[in-house]
């Protein structure tokens, strides 16, 4: 679990762990990325209250990324199993043995389920669809074979259906064999939130490892209310399309021309300007919402693959312009 600035809720999710009645041997890492707030008592009080059958192990990584965090925890894990959660979680009583118990013989990746929870008032666009960059999603209560799928129909891509970030977990083989499995130029940056590091990962494991999803491993997302603020929501769409852009353009054979490369942001940035004009004419819908979000999305991933060749530029492009 990577953390930072979160001690309330980081808090919280460290007592749902130390409840968890599971019986299967356990270590719960917890990497401050340079938090500065509480984080450092909780953690502390959470290694001093913990049973020598699950400890708390303290890391810091002082250089900012959840990537770079994450990266910077694996070659400290010693189970035959990483699992990852998030900070703003609680695990529901029997994680960890779900989880463990998912993987049989040619398992190599396990996705558990994510229930969103909103603390606060829920405005009335909320809708908690697949794909929205504010929260996480519910794959349901039915296990199902993960991956690259099979497409519903011919001539189209597969299906990518991977687990979530805040629950999932690898036999730990896996991820060491790679070296630095998550690309720290994706993920929370410490500048942007571009997200698509689980994803660019999932994305290189995919055809030769067999993922699974476990249903009875259950963690509910608290979802701050005031994360939902309108342009907040869209502010992180725009981010994560940047993020979307940069991991597939990283496997690119070649990008479009430069010319093409600017018509499609000038194309991004009128479908942005239509999608607000027709929300300003009448009350937000979820519909409504979930379009200008889209169009936010679009458009930074146009604005990204533009700026490819100055990535640090088009950090600040995607801090900065929405």
């Amino acid at each position: 679990m990577c953390t930072k600035n979160r001690e309330s809720s980081l808090a919280r999710t460290l007592e749902s762990l130390a409840a968890d009645p599971s019986v299967t041997p356990a270590e719960i890492i917890v990497v401050d990325n340079a938090s500065t707030d509480g984080t450092p008592g909780v953690i502390a009080a959470a290694r001093h209250g913990a049973p020598a059958t699950r400890p708390v192990v303290a890391l810091t990584c002082p250089d900012p990324g959840h990537s770079r965090a994450r990266n910077h925890a694996i070659p400290v894990a010693r189970g035959e199993i990483v699992a990852f959660t998030d900070d703003d979680v609680t695990v529901h009583p029997g994680w960890i043995d779900e989880l463990a118990r998912a993987f049989a013989p040619g398992v190599d990746i396990v996705g558990g389920r994510v229930v969103p929870e909103v603390d606060g008032p829920r405005p009335a666009w909320l809708e908690f669809r697949q794909q929205f960059s504010i929260t996480l999603w519910d794959y349901g209560p039915q296990p199902m074979e993960m991956g690259l799928l099979e497409s519903p129909g011919p001539g189209k891509p597969r299906r990518q259906v991977y687990p979530i970030g805040a629950n999932m977990a690898f036999r730990r083989s896996v991820l060491t064999e790679m070296g630095q499995p998550f690309d720290p130029r994706l993920g929370h940056t410490g500048i942007v939130s571009m997200g698509y590091d689980e994803w660019d990962l999932f994305d290189r494991l995919a055809d030769g490892h067999r993922m699974v999803y476990a249903p009875d491993a259950v963690v509910t997302h608290h979802l701050d209310g005031s994360r939902l603020e309108f342009g907040r929501a869209r502010r992180m769409s725009f981010q994560v399309g940047f993020g979307a852009a940069r991991s597939a353009n990283a496997r690119a054979g070649a990008l479009p021309s430069y010319p093409r490369r600017v018509y499609r942001v000038a194309r991004g940035c009128w479908r942005v300007t239509e999608a607000r004009r027709r929300n300003a004419r009448g009350d937000l819908t979820a519909d409504g919402a979930f379009a200008e979000f889209d169009a936010y999305w679009k458009l930074g991933r146009e604005i990204e693959t533009l700026l490819s060749a100055t990535p640090k530029l088009s950090e600040r492009a995607a801090a900065r312009l929405v």
